[in-house]
This record gives C-alpha cells, structure tokens and sequence, in this order.
C-alpha cells in the first residue's frame, strides 16, 4: 500500500487503522503542536506531555473523524483545549498553595503576636535557633529552611529535594523536636 502525505488521504488511512498514517502525522505535527503548546507553558516537558495527549485522543478517535475533517484545525483544537485544563488546573494548585502559605503566616502571626518577648530574649532566641540549625544533619537543616523560611510545602520541598512527603515530615518532626527541647526555657 502506498501512502500519500496529502491529509485527506492520511486521515482515510489513518480510520482504516493505519500504523504508518498515524506516523507520518506525528511526525508533521508534533513539532508545530509542540512550539504551539510551550509558547503558553514555557515548558518543554510539560508541553511535549500535552502534545503526546493529543495523539493519544487522535488515536482513541480516528474512527469518530469525518472524511472531509480539517485534521490540522483538530489537532490544534485538542492542544489548545489540553492546555486550557492543565493551565487551569495549574492556577488552582497555585491558589491552594498561596493560601496555604497565607494560612501558615496568619497563624504563625497571631502565635507571635500572643508572645510576650524583650528584645534581648529574642535575640537570644534567634541565636540559639540559628546555633541549632547549624548542627542539625544538612538535609534536615534544608527541609526546616525551605518549610519556615521560604514558606514552601511539603510537597514542593519534596519535589525540590526529590524526597517522598514522608521524609520532608520527618525531618520535620526531628527538626521541631531539637529545637523545642532547646527553647523549652522560653516556650
């Protein structure tokens, strides 16, 4: 069997089941798919994702298309819809995490403000976390920093770290414990 490049003969070869249709309009669109999807995501991993999704619908598909489909328009109408839900789903997991960490500010906040502390109990205080710190094991110590200091989640650390959650809480949880047993006289 001989196959034509022109698209209205790749998608009838392509219906019938076609192996080598299915090729050869991967091999023509995925790159322009590609650069389309990644001028939102600028991202060239999750962009070759949503670009693999698409030819996965095309294959789960190909019976349901029309003989007289415009299979580029298809294409990118299933790239440009994919990349609508991964960018949606993106801004929730951002809100979630924003008020997640407003959360943790807010109570970390209103935990402070209750505390009654002289200047120099504070310093005193910082000096002896900073001390503690320092001694904890390094990954520990990482944890700690990226959960307190730049207000990350457990998951994003574990992500950064390439640790499972687990490890993050238990480094906090060891973390936590040091320093309570070393501020006990002032908490």
């Amino acid at each position: 069997m001989s196959f034509n490049t022109n698209s209205g003969d790749l998608l009838t070869q392509l219906k019938a089941g076609g192996i080598k249709a299915f090729d050869i309009i991967y091999q023509l669109y995925f790159p322009k798919l590609h650069l389309f999807v990644n001028s939102y995501l600028h991202n060239s991993d999750n962009s070759k994702d949503i670009v693999q999704n698409v030819f996965t619908k095309l294959w789960q598909n190909k019976e349901k298309l029309q003989e007289n489909t415009n299979l580029e328009a298809w294409l990118f109408t299933i790239a440009k819809n994919e990349t609508l839900s991964f960018l949606e789903h993106k801004t929730i997991e951002n809100r979630h995490r924003q008020s997640e960490r407003e959360r943790l500010l807010k109570t970390d906040f209103l935990a402070l403000k209750e505390v009654q502390l002289s200047e120099i109990a504070y310093m005193e205080i910082s000096r002896i976390v900073q001390a503690t710190l320092v001694k904890l094991p390094r990954q520990c110590k990482v944890v700690f920093i990226c959960s307190r200091y730049l207000m990350m989640s457990n998951k994003e650390i574990a992500s950064l770290l390439s640790i499972s959650i687990k490890t993050v809480e238990a480094h906090m949880t060891k973390a936590l414990k040091v320093l309570r047993a070393v501020l006990k006289d002032y908490i």
